[in-house]
């Protein structure tokens, strides 16, 4: 693996480490950035632990003085130039990227095993001046925490996503609660108000809570993934590790009172993938990076599985009013309808 070629390099940088095993991911987090560390302990303290598991991740995040070893080492062994805004494949399982805006530069690249069961990361930023300035000296909180936002997306969240979907684990966009054992997704478009029914029900209806933004999903459960945002600190204390899907309500305004409908597969389908096309996901973006290697990893992301779904998962239109009470209540009397 390519950062075995580059431990030298490495070694002269002090790095903590985070570890986590996530639905039998096992990930180890390496970072010279304190704040970036407590962002993914903020995102994956949940699962933290030393379990093995059948896949692997080791990501990397870097800030130092200057990328230009990093690059020359990636073009030495992979005998190819790292273009500006361009993914770069090689004849090993390598997709990297360089980026230069106005506050850095940096450089981006991936390595995965033949099998696609071990993936390496890493993210490596050359500060300047305005870099330095609004992250590292913290001048613009809200642009900091969307900056180590985007950052745990790009090298924790979507290289883990990648690997899940090799044992069958699809990634939806919305939030995801539990009772009983059963499982409630609410999708829709971004802002609609999905973490925040999501978050009534487990403070003021005794639910549990599951995923938020990222929905993990197989045939048979979702499973845990709280990504961490604003105001959810709250309800961490109430998570379910999984769920068996009951029911899917696809989310929209501009009603004066809750409204359901029940869903055919088809047009459930339909609205489903028009919440993903405008969605903040990015992962599709992640994932079509390795359609530039040589022999990319066939998987089906998303589309089959969720025309599957929708016919085994009853689908609902729900019409969010202002009173989340309501909606609370509409919602609990329509699942009562589907649990004997």
């Amino acid at each position: 693996m390519l950062k075995d070629e580059i431990k030298d390099t490495l070694g002269r940088i002090g790095l903590d480490k985070g570890r986590y095993n996530v639905h039998g991911v096992e990930v180890c987090f390496y970072t010279n950035v304190k704040q970036c560390l407590d962002e993914a302990n903020r995102n994956y303290g949940f699962f933290s632990g030393q379990r093995e598991g059948l896949y692997r991740l080791n990501s990397y995040f870097l800030i130092v003085p200057s990328i230009d070893p990093f690059t020359e080492k990636i073009n030495e062994v992979c005998d190819t130039t790292i273009a500006h805004n361009m993914v770069i494949s090689t004849e090993r399982n390598i997709v990297s990227q360089f980026f230069e805006r106005r506050f850095y530069r940096a450089i981006y690249f991936a390595e995965s095993d033949e099998e696609y069961k071990t993936l390496d990361v890493f993210c490596i930023y050359q500060l300047n001046f305005l870099f330095d300035l609004v992250i590292r000296k913290n001048l613009l909180k809200s642009r900091v925490q969307s900056f180590y936002t985007r950052v745990i997306r790009r090298i924790l969240h979507f290289p883990i996503f990648f690997l899940l979907s090799g044992r069958g684990i699809n990634i939806l966009h919305g939030s995801v609660v539990e009772k009983g054992g059963k499982g409630l997704a609410f999708l829709g478009l971004n802002k609609v108000g999905k973490s925040s029914i999501a978050s009534f029900l487990v403070l003021e209806r005794n639910f549990r809570f599951v995923s938020n933004n990222f929905i993990l999903v197989d045939r048979y459960s979702f499973y845990a993934f709280p990504e961490e945002k604003g105001g959810m600190n709250e309800i961490k204390s109430k998570i379910a590790v999984r769920a068996s899907p009951l029911a899917l309500f696809l989310l929209y305004r501009g009603c004066d009172s809750v409204r359901i409908k029940r869903l055919l597969p088809k047009k459930a389908l339909q609205k489903m993938l028009r919440s993903l096309e405008v969605s903040e996901m990015e992962f599709g973006d992640f994932v079509s990076s390795f359609n530039y290697l040589p022999e990319p990893p066939k998987r089906d992301f998303a589309f089959s599985f969720m025309e599957n779904f929708v016919k085994e998962v009853p689908a609902y239109d729900l019409c969010l009013s202002e009173d989340y009470s309501d909606v609370a209540e509409a919602i609990i009397a329509q699942i009562g309808k589907l649990i004997p």
